[in-house]
């Protein structure tokens, strides 16, 4: 297990249960990682994103000093957002990196990329810019926000999770909205918590777990007709 700190990253060894700093990345600023079994994707606060191969222990770097938000794989591809609102791929089969142009429209911080199990739709949340949805079939992006959708309250948006093909993204200050379809719903969080400001959502084994802020970590059972 990789864990990224504000001052480096670390490797947690589940065999043994040791903890292991990497003296390479020491006060580096770390904001995600990926790991594919053979290299270990590092995205951080001014160095880029760095690629340390996991069999040679040497590391390489690509879009050196940028300030990487999030990252996400998407079918071939490495998508690396940075905080001056522009998104990149990086193709890990022949090492070749673009921007991409499909969201040049977006002027917001990407907090999170999401896709769903087909790899046919991409949902982004932002800071300050709404929902962004790509859907890969039609090439055709569509963008969810106070202006043109009365639901939402703010364009503030930190995460988002998917199952079953429906994307759930968590505001600042209202809560959950669910992308069925490509059709937006508040979503109820629970009777008994306010659940509007979300920082993360992860669906696993059945449930989302919601953390808030303010009211700790949120469960919640999910059902499907």
């Amino acid at each position: 297990m990789w864990i990224g700190t504000n001052n480096g990253i670390a490797k947690l060894s589940k065999r043994d249960d040791t903890f292991t700093v990497i003296p390479t990345f020491e006060n580096m600023r770390i904001t995600d990682i990926y790991s594919d079994n053979v290299n270990v994707y590092i995205g951080t606060l001014g160095n880029g994103c760095i690629i340390y191969n996991l069999e040679s222990e040497k590391y390489s770097q690509i879009l050196d000093n940028a300030n990487i938000s999030t990252m996400r794989k998407f079918q071939n591809k490495l998508l690396m957002a940075t905080y001056n609102a522009k998104l990149y791929s990086f193709n890990m089969t022949d090492k070749t990196l673009k921007e991409e142009s499909f969201l040049k429209k977006n002027r917001s911080v990407i907090k999170e990329i999401q896709t769903n199990a087909n790899e046919d739709a991409l949902c982004f949340a932002t800071y300050g810019g709404g929902i962004f949805l790509y859907n890969n079939k039609t090439k055709k992006l569509k963008n969810y926000n106070q202006k043109n959708c009365p639901e939402i309250k703010n364009d503030y948006f930190m995460t988002t999770a998917e199952n079953e093909n429906i994307f759930y993204c968590g505001s600042l200050g209202n809560g959950i909205y669910s992308l069925d379809n490509e059709e937006l719903h508040k979503f109820p969080v629970s009777d008994f918590y306010i659940g509007n400001d979300i920082q993360k959502i992860l669906y696993h084994c059945g449930y989302l777990f919601i953390a808030t802020l303010g009211e700790g970590v949120l469960i919640k059972k999910m059902t499907y007709n």
